[in-house]
C-alpha cells in the first residue's frame, strides 16, 4: 500500500472536511416548495434561490410522500382572480396547501395584499382580489401551524411585471400614448423585487413564525412625481396634463419597521435607483 506524503495527507483531509461541510450545509439549509409557476414573483424568486444555491421544487399534486419529507418551507405564490369562481378556488387551493404544510411541518409563506387593513377605524372598500386575499389570511391564522403572512405593496423590477402602475406607465411613455394622468395626487408605496426576494430568503432561516408583516419601502410616491421621474430617466420630453382627484384620498401607510427589525434589514432600495435599474 502506497504511503501518502504529509502534504498529500493534508490535502485529502482538507477535501474530506470540505465535503463534510457541504453535506452539513445542505442538510441544515431550508428547502423550498413553490407554487404559482406562471406568476411574476415566482420567476424572480426562482432566479434568486438559484443564485443562493437553495434547493427548491415546483409543488405539484402528484409529488411523492418521500419527496415531501426533505422540504421545510412552502411559498404559496399561486393566485387567480380573473373569473367569478376564482375567489372560491383560491381558498379551496389554500386549504389543501395548509393541510400539507401541517402534515409535513412546513412553514407556509403567504404573500397577501397591503390594501385591506383598517384605516381610521374604517374598512376601505375591497375589490375581489383583496377580499380573496383576506379570506385566505383568516383561514391561515385559524388553521396553519407555522406561517408568515406578508402584506406586500406594489412590486416592480426584475423580470418586468406586465401589470401595475410602473410597467403600464413605461409602456404608455414608450408608445407616446400618455397625454394626461388622472388622480395624479394619489400616493403609492413600491417595493423592489430584489428586496422582496431578500425578505423571503431571510424568513426561510427564521425559527420564530406565525407573524404578519407589511412589506414595502415605507415611503409613498405621488403618481405625478412617479411620471416625472420616468420621463426624466427615459429622457422623454412630453407635455402631460395632470388631473387632480379633488376627493379626499385615504392613504394606507405601511409600517415596515417590524420586518426590518425582525430580519435586521437597514434599508430598502430607493425608487429612483430601482427605476434606473429596470430601464437600463
Amino acid at each position: 500500500m502506497k504511503r501518502l506524503k504529509i502534504s498529500e495527507l493534508d490535502e485529502l483531509i482538507s477535501m474530506k472536511l470540505c465535503l463534510f461541510s457541504l453535506i452539513i450545509n445542505f442538510m441544515s439549509n431550508p428547502k423550498i416548495l413553490l407554487t404559482g409557476k406562471n406568476e411574476y414573483i415566482y420567476s424572480n424568486v426562482k432566479k434568486y434561490l438559484e443564485k443562493k444555491n437553495l434547493l427548491f421544487l415546483d409543488f405539484k399534486d402528484n409529488i411523492t410522500h418521500k419527496s415531501l419529507l426533505q422540504y421545510t418551507h412552502l411559498l404559496h405564490l399561486k393566485f387567480k382572480i380573473n373569473k367569478e369562481k376564482d375567489e372560491k378556488s383560491n381558498l379551496t387551493e389554500l386549504k389543501k396547501i395548509v393541510k400539507i404544510c401541517n402534515k409535513y411541518n412546513f412553514t407556509l409563506l403567504f404573500p397577501s395584499t397591503h390594501l385591506h387593513h383598517k384605516f381610521k377605524q374604517k374598512i376601505i372598500k375591497l375589490n375581489k382580489y383583496q377580499l380573496s386575499k383576506i379570506n385566505c389570511e383568516n383561514y391561515i391564522i385559524k388553521n396553519s401551524k407555522k406561517f408568515f403572512i406578508l402584506r406586500i405593496s406594489n412590486v416592480y423590477g426584475g423580470t418586468l411585471n406586465k401589470k401595475g402602475a410602473i410597467p403600464e406607465l413605461i409602456k404608455k411613455i414608450k408608445r407616446g400614448k400618455i397625454k394626461e394622468i388622472h388622480n395624479c395626487n394619489s400616493k403609492i408605496d413600491f417595493v423592489y423585487i430584489d428586496d422582496l426576494n431578500k425578505i423571503f430568503y431571510k424568513l426561510f432561516f427564521k425559527k420564530k413564525y406565525n407573524k404578519i408583516f407589511f412589506i414595502g419601502s415605507g415611503k409613498f410616491t405621488v403618481i405625478k412625481d412617479l411620471v416625472l421621474k420616468l420621463l426624466s430617466i427615459m429622457n422623454v420630453k412630453r407635455k402631460i396634463s395632470f388631473i387632480i382627484n379633488k376627493k379626499k384620498i385615504d392613504v394606507l401607510k405601511n409600517n415596515v419597521k417590524p420586518i426590518k427589525k425582525f430580519l435586521k434589514i437597514k434599508k430598502f432600495k430607493k425608487l429612483d435607483t430601482g427605476l434606473k435599474l429596470i430601464l437600463s
